[in-house]
Protein backbone atom coordinates (compact mmCIF):
# COMPACT_ATOMS: atom_id res chain seq x y z
CA UNK A 1 0.00 0.00 0.00
CA UNK A 2 1.66 3.61 -1.09
CA UNK A 3 0.46 6.38 1.19
CA UNK A 4 1.30 10.07 0.27
CA UNK A 5 3.28 10.94 3.45
CA UNK A 6 4.83 13.76 2.07
CA UNK A 7 1.99 15.41 0.91
CA UNK A 8 -0.18 14.71 4.08
CA UNK A 9 2.93 16.25 6.13
CA UNK A 10 3.72 19.31 3.91
CA UNK A 11 0.27 20.13 2.69
CA UNK A 12 -1.92 19.56 0.05
CA UNK A 13 -1.23 22.78 -2.01
CA UNK A 14 2.39 21.74 -2.76
CA UNK A 15 3.10 21.12 -6.18
CA UNK A 16 4.48 17.71 -6.84
CA UNK A 17 6.38 17.39 -9.51
CA UNK A 18 7.08 14.07 -9.28
CA UNK A 19 9.08 13.51 -12.47
CA UNK A 20 6.85 15.11 -14.58
CA UNK A 21 3.37 13.65 -13.27
CA UNK A 22 2.37 16.29 -11.63
CA UNK A 23 2.66 17.88 -14.65
CA UNK A 24 -0.22 15.84 -16.61
CA UNK A 25 -3.25 17.66 -15.30
CA UNK A 26 -2.17 20.80 -16.90
CA UNK A 27 -1.01 19.46 -19.50
CA UNK A 28 -3.92 17.75 -20.78
CA UNK A 29 -6.17 21.22 -19.97
CA UNK A 30 -4.12 22.85 -22.59
CA UNK A 31 -3.92 19.82 -25.08
CA UNK A 32 -7.34 19.33 -24.62
CA UNK A 33 -7.86 22.65 -25.90
CA UNK A 34 -5.32 22.55 -28.35
CA UNK A 35 -6.93 19.23 -30.26
CA UNK A 36 -10.18 20.68 -30.80
CA UNK A 37 -9.66 24.18 -31.71
CA UNK A 38 -9.35 25.90 -35.17
CA UNK A 39 -8.13 29.36 -34.30
CA UNK A 40 -6.17 30.62 -31.24
CA UNK A 41 -7.91 29.78 -28.06
CA UNK A 42 -9.19 32.49 -25.53
CA UNK A 43 -6.11 32.82 -23.72
CA UNK A 44 -7.90 34.21 -20.46
CA UNK A 45 -10.96 31.76 -19.98
CA UNK A 46 -7.52 28.31 -20.69
CA UNK A 47 -5.74 30.47 -17.87
CA UNK A 48 -8.90 30.35 -15.97
CA UNK A 49 -9.35 26.71 -16.53
CA UNK A 50 -5.91 26.05 -15.54
CA UNK A 51 -6.29 27.71 -12.48
CA UNK A 52 -9.04 25.41 -11.45
CA UNK A 53 -6.97 22.64 -11.75
CA UNK A 54 -4.09 23.63 -10.16
CA UNK A 55 -5.82 25.67 -7.47
CA UNK A 56 -8.70 23.33 -7.32
CA UNK A 57 -9.06 20.41 -8.79
CA UNK A 58 -5.50 18.62 -7.79
CA UNK A 59 -5.54 20.34 -4.16
CA UNK A 60 -9.45 18.57 -3.54
CA UNK A 61 -8.39 14.89 -4.65
CA UNK A 62 -5.09 15.16 -2.92
CA UNK A 63 -7.49 16.20 0.54
CA UNK A 64 -9.98 13.81 -0.30
CA UNK A 65 -8.16 10.54 -1.60
CA UNK A 66 -4.61 10.97 -0.10
CA UNK A 67 -5.71 11.25 3.37
CA UNK A 68 -5.68 8.72 5.78
CA UNK A 69 -9.55 8.58 7.16
CA UNK A 70 -9.64 4.80 8.52
CA UNK A 71 -7.36 5.29 11.63
CA UNK A 72 -8.99 7.76 13.41
CA UNK A 73 -12.58 6.77 12.37
CA UNK A 74 -11.72 3.02 13.81
CA UNK A 75 -10.82 4.54 16.76
CA UNK A 76 -14.01 6.69 17.10
CA UNK A 77 -15.78 3.02 16.18
CA UNK A 78 -14.61 2.07 20.06
CA UNK A 79 -14.27 5.17 21.27
CA UNK A 80 -15.72 5.85 25.07
CA UNK A 81 -15.18 8.28 27.87
CA UNK A 82 -15.37 12.52 27.16
CA UNK A 83 -17.98 15.02 29.50
CA UNK A 84 -20.71 15.10 28.02
CA UNK A 85 -21.85 18.94 26.64
CA UNK A 86 -23.85 21.20 29.82
CA UNK A 87 -27.40 20.08 29.60
CA UNK A 88 -29.97 23.21 27.93
CA UNK A 89 -32.14 24.64 29.33
CA UNK A 90 -35.38 22.50 30.41
CA UNK A 91 -33.20 19.12 28.83
CA UNK A 92 -33.98 16.30 30.86
CA UNK A 93 -32.10 13.67 31.27
CA UNK A 94 -32.42 10.64 29.63
CA UNK A 95 -33.88 12.12 26.56
CA UNK A 96 -33.01 12.10 22.90
CA UNK A 97 -31.64 15.65 23.34
CA UNK A 98 -29.30 14.33 26.74
CA UNK A 99 -27.81 11.24 24.30
CA UNK A 100 -27.06 13.39 21.75
CA UNK A 101 -24.99 16.06 23.80
CA UNK A 102 -23.38 12.99 25.29
CA UNK A 103 -22.14 11.57 21.98
CA UNK A 104 -21.62 15.36 21.34
CA UNK A 105 -19.22 15.37 24.37
CA UNK A 106 -17.17 11.86 23.09
CA UNK A 107 -16.55 13.31 19.77
CA UNK A 108 -15.39 16.27 21.40
CA UNK A 109 -13.20 14.40 23.41
CA UNK A 110 -12.06 11.90 20.80
CA UNK A 111 -11.46 14.89 17.76
CA UNK A 112 -8.97 16.73 20.72
CA UNK A 113 -7.26 13.80 21.97
CA UNK A 114 -5.62 12.89 18.14
CA UNK A 115 -8.32 13.23 15.40
CA UNK A 116 -7.74 16.92 14.81
CA UNK A 117 -3.65 16.48 14.27
CA UNK A 118 -4.64 13.71 11.51
CA UNK A 119 -7.80 14.73 10.08
CA UNK A 120 -7.85 18.92 10.50
CA UNK A 121 -5.42 19.64 7.59
CA UNK A 122 -7.31 17.76 5.30
CA UNK A 123 -10.84 18.72 6.28
CA UNK A 124 -9.64 22.56 5.61
CA UNK A 125 -7.87 21.58 2.30
CA UNK A 126 -11.17 19.73 1.00
CA UNK A 127 -13.63 22.92 2.40
CA UNK A 128 -10.90 25.62 0.49
CA UNK A 129 -10.20 23.08 -2.30
CA UNK A 130 -14.20 22.56 -3.06
CA UNK A 131 -14.80 26.53 -2.35
CA UNK A 132 -11.79 27.32 -4.97
CA UNK A 133 -13.39 24.39 -7.46
CA UNK A 134 -16.93 25.57 -7.48
CA UNK A 135 -15.95 29.48 -7.88
CA UNK A 136 -13.27 28.84 -10.53
CA UNK A 137 -15.94 26.88 -12.62
CA UNK A 138 -18.49 29.28 -12.18
CA UNK A 139 -16.32 31.68 -14.00
CA UNK A 140 -15.57 28.52 -16.67
CA UNK A 141 -19.01 28.11 -17.37
CA UNK A 142 -21.30 24.98 -16.65
CA UNK A 143 -19.42 22.53 -18.20
CA UNK A 144 -16.35 23.08 -15.87
CA UNK A 145 -19.22 23.31 -12.93
CA UNK A 146 -20.63 19.57 -14.05
CA UNK A 147 -16.64 18.20 -14.08
CA UNK A 148 -16.21 19.61 -11.04
CA UNK A 149 -19.21 17.70 -9.44
CA UNK A 150 -17.93 14.66 -10.65
CA UNK A 151 -14.40 14.69 -10.11
CA UNK A 152 -15.79 15.39 -6.73
CA UNK A 153 -18.16 12.10 -6.87
CA UNK A 154 -14.93 10.12 -8.12
CA UNK A 155 -12.94 11.49 -5.59
CA UNK A 156 -15.58 10.26 -2.61
CA UNK A 157 -15.98 6.70 -4.76
CA UNK A 158 -12.32 6.71 -4.52
CA UNK A 159 -11.53 6.94 -0.96
CA UNK A 160 -14.85 4.23 -0.40
CA UNK A 161 -13.16 2.06 -2.51
CA UNK A 162 -10.12 2.03 -0.34
CA UNK A 163 -11.70 2.12 3.10
CA UNK A 164 -10.61 5.98 3.60
CA UNK A 165 -7.28 4.13 4.03
CA UNK A 166 -5.42 7.19 1.79
CA UNK A 167 -4.15 4.54 -0.54
CA UNK A 168 -3.29 5.97 -4.20
CA UNK A 169 -4.97 5.00 -7.44
CA UNK A 170 -3.56 5.14 -10.72
CA UNK A 171 -6.82 4.23 -12.48
CA UNK A 172 -8.35 7.40 -10.28
CA UNK A 173 -6.07 10.16 -11.00
CA UNK A 174 -6.11 9.01 -14.86
CA UNK A 175 -9.91 9.92 -14.46
CA UNK A 176 -8.77 12.98 -12.56
CA UNK A 177 -5.73 14.17 -14.12
CA UNK A 178 -5.84 13.62 -17.44
CA UNK A 179 -9.51 13.09 -18.61
CA UNK A 180 -11.43 15.50 -16.76
CA UNK A 181 -8.89 18.31 -17.29
CA UNK A 182 -9.21 17.05 -21.34
CA UNK A 183 -12.45 17.26 -21.20
CA UNK A 184 -12.38 20.91 -19.40
CA UNK A 185 -9.69 21.97 -21.91
CA UNK A 186 -11.42 20.70 -24.85
CA UNK A 187 -15.19 22.88 -23.49
CA UNK A 188 -12.82 25.43 -23.81
CA UNK A 189 -13.30 25.83 -27.68
CA UNK A 190 -16.17 23.44 -28.62
CA UNK A 191 -20.16 22.37 -27.37
CA UNK A 192 -19.11 18.79 -28.90
CA UNK A 193 -19.61 15.79 -26.97
CA UNK A 194 -18.69 13.05 -29.13
CA UNK A 195 -15.33 13.03 -29.82
CA UNK A 196 -14.01 14.71 -26.67
CA UNK A 197 -15.53 12.04 -24.50
CA UNK A 198 -14.01 9.42 -26.79
CA UNK A 199 -10.75 10.78 -26.68
CA UNK A 200 -10.51 11.35 -23.01
CA UNK A 201 -11.82 7.34 -22.78
CA UNK A 202 -8.57 6.45 -24.36
CA UNK A 203 -6.45 8.46 -22.66
CA UNK A 204 -8.48 7.15 -19.12
CA UNK A 205 -7.07 3.75 -20.35
CA UNK A 206 -3.61 4.99 -21.86
CA UNK A 207 -2.47 6.51 -18.69
CA UNK A 208 -4.06 3.55 -16.38
CA UNK A 209 -2.61 0.95 -18.10
CA UNK A 210 0.61 2.60 -18.89
CA UNK A 211 1.52 3.87 -15.66
CA UNK A 212 1.43 0.56 -13.59
CA UNK A 213 4.48 -1.44 -13.60
CA UNK A 214 2.85 -4.79 -14.70
CA UNK A 215 2.98 -6.68 -18.20
CA UNK A 216 0.01 -4.45 -19.07
CA UNK A 217 1.69 -1.74 -19.57
CA UNK A 218 1.54 -1.55 -23.11
CA UNK A 219 -2.29 -2.34 -23.67
CA UNK A 220 -2.75 1.44 -22.97
CA UNK A 221 -0.37 2.76 -25.88
CA UNK A 222 -1.37 -0.18 -27.98
CA UNK A 223 -5.38 0.78 -27.65
CA UNK A 224 -4.46 4.30 -28.08
CA UNK A 225 -2.55 3.18 -31.51
CA UNK A 226 -5.61 1.14 -32.62
CA UNK A 227 -7.83 4.41 -31.96
CA UNK A 228 -5.48 6.64 -33.85
CA UNK A 229 -5.18 4.22 -36.72
CA UNK A 230 -9.25 4.03 -36.88
CA UNK A 231 -9.78 8.04 -37.45
CA UNK A 232 -6.34 7.47 -40.17
CA UNK A 233 -3.49 8.35 -38.26
CA UNK A 234 -0.88 5.45 -39.00
CA UNK A 235 2.01 7.61 -38.74
CA UNK A 236 0.61 9.14 -35.59
CA UNK A 237 -0.14 5.91 -33.91
CA UNK A 238 3.33 4.07 -34.87
CA UNK A 239 5.31 7.13 -33.18
CA UNK A 240 2.97 6.68 -30.07
CA UNK A 241 3.75 2.79 -29.56
CA UNK A 242 7.45 4.11 -29.97
CA UNK A 243 6.66 6.71 -27.02
CA UNK A 244 5.55 3.39 -25.08
CA UNK A 245 8.23 1.60 -25.62
CA UNK A 246 10.57 2.33 -22.91
CA UNK A 247 7.84 2.07 -20.54
CA UNK A 248 8.18 -1.77 -21.52
CA UNK A 249 12.19 -1.41 -21.18
CA UNK A 250 11.89 -0.12 -17.81
CA UNK A 251 9.73 -3.14 -16.29
CA UNK A 252 13.45 -5.23 -17.38
CA UNK A 253 15.21 -2.55 -14.73
CA UNK A 254 12.72 -3.82 -11.89
CA UNK A 255 10.96 -0.78 -11.21
CA UNK A 256 7.93 0.01 -9.42
CA UNK A 257 5.13 1.75 -8.14
CA UNK A 258 6.25 5.80 -7.78
CA UNK A 259 9.43 5.31 -9.17
CA UNK A 260 7.60 3.24 -12.62
CA UNK A 261 5.77 6.26 -12.94
CA UNK A 262 8.10 8.94 -12.72
CA UNK A 263 10.18 7.58 -15.36
CA UNK A 264 6.97 6.93 -17.87
CA UNK A 265 5.63 10.54 -17.21
CA UNK A 266 7.51 12.18 -19.64
CA UNK A 267 6.63 9.86 -22.59
CA UNK A 268 3.10 9.76 -21.21
CA UNK A 269 3.04 14.03 -21.44
CA UNK A 270 4.43 13.52 -24.97
CA UNK A 271 1.36 10.72 -25.87
CA UNK A 272 -0.61 13.33 -24.68
CA UNK A 273 0.32 15.81 -26.78
CA UNK A 274 1.01 13.33 -29.67
CA UNK A 275 -3.11 12.69 -29.39
CA UNK A 276 -3.91 16.16 -29.00
CA UNK A 277 -1.76 17.26 -32.38
CA UNK A 278 -3.90 15.16 -34.70
CA UNK A 279 -7.19 15.15 -33.25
Amino acid sequence: MERTATLQTHGFWLWAWEGGWGALPLVATGAGAWAFTESPPDFPALALRLGLVLLGWIPLWRALVNTDWATPLAQWQSWEGGEPLKLWPYLRPGTPGARFLRVMGEARAWWEAGAAMALSPAVRSTLLALGASLLLAWGCGRVAVLLTLLLLASAQLIALWHNGSGERSIGGEALAWVSLPWLLGASLTTEAVFWPLLSAIVLLLLVKFHAQASWTAFVGPLLAALFLLWIRQPVAAGLLLLLGLPGLWLLNADLRGAAYRRAVAPWLLAMVVLLASVL
